[in-house]
């Protein structure tokens, strides 16, 4: 679902006809909500709507004097909480908000995607490919995540049936702290150290045996003292 955060409500109603006239989305995946007063609050709001794509107006207090953060604000904090997760800042204001956001992909223009049709017979701006980047932008999402749980759950798995070595161990951390801050406040994290401190009996019984093998084998090359 697409998500449009504006303190104008026209606005937010023009973006989702936009939205459904480009044929990329239908009318029940796209929602506008007006901004909470506190960016606390709106973050829940949008965590609690579970969408897959976050667009906001740049000026949020332009009509609303109590809202104290702007949309950059608000993508940065969503992406410090889901991290890789798909925002895009629209304004009318864009080089004042390139001087604050150096991801240039994340910024566009309202005029390029708000539905205008004059008499002029001017393009119809629904029909430019902004919304195809959004689609795109949740797709490419969507098969990064797939690929990572793929990872974590086949080395997971295999590790219920094996002994994994030490890189493999620390590739499942990796993957598993990847997860976690990709589902965010969707879920309880669990602390690096007390993972370690999960597998450190594996470590332990790695390391033993690995010292084992190299006594062994160390033995084997010393030249018997009978022969």
């Amino acid at each position: 679902m697409l998500l449009y955060i504006d303190e104008e409500e026209d606005q937010g109603r023009r973006v989702v006809l936009a939205a459904a006239l480009s044929g990329h989305f239908g009318d029940d995946e796209v929602q506008m909500a007006i901004p909470e007063p506190d960016i606390e609050t709106m973050l829940e709001k949008i965590i609690e709507s579970r969408c897959e794509v976050l667009i906001t107006d740049y000026r949020l207090n332009e009509y609303k004097a109590d809202v104290q953060y702007s949309g950059l604000d608000l993508i940065q904090a969503m992406q410090t909480h889901f991290e890789g997760f798909p925002c895009f800042l629209t304004t009318n204001y864009v080089p004042h908000a390139l001087e604050k956001l150096h991801d240039v992909n994340l910024i566009f223009p309202k005029d390029d995607y708000l539905s205008e049709k004059t008499a002029s017979g001017d393009k119809d701006k629904s029909k430019l490919p902004f919304f195809l980047r959004v689609r795109t932008k949740i797709d490419e999402y969507r098969a990064d995540r797939r690929k990572l749980e793929e990872a974590f759950h086949k080395l997971y798995e295999r590790s219920l049936g094996e002994v994994l070595g030490a890189e493999e161990l620390q590739l499942l951390l990796d993957l598993d702290d990847r997860l976690e801050r990709a589902i965010g406040g969707r879920s309880v994290t669990v602390p690096r150290l007390l993972k370690q401190d999960a597998l450190a009996p594996f470590n332990n019984l790695l390391r033993r045996a690995t010292d084992l093998v190299a006594e062994i084998e160390a033995e084997l090359e010393q030249p018997r003292e009978n022969e």
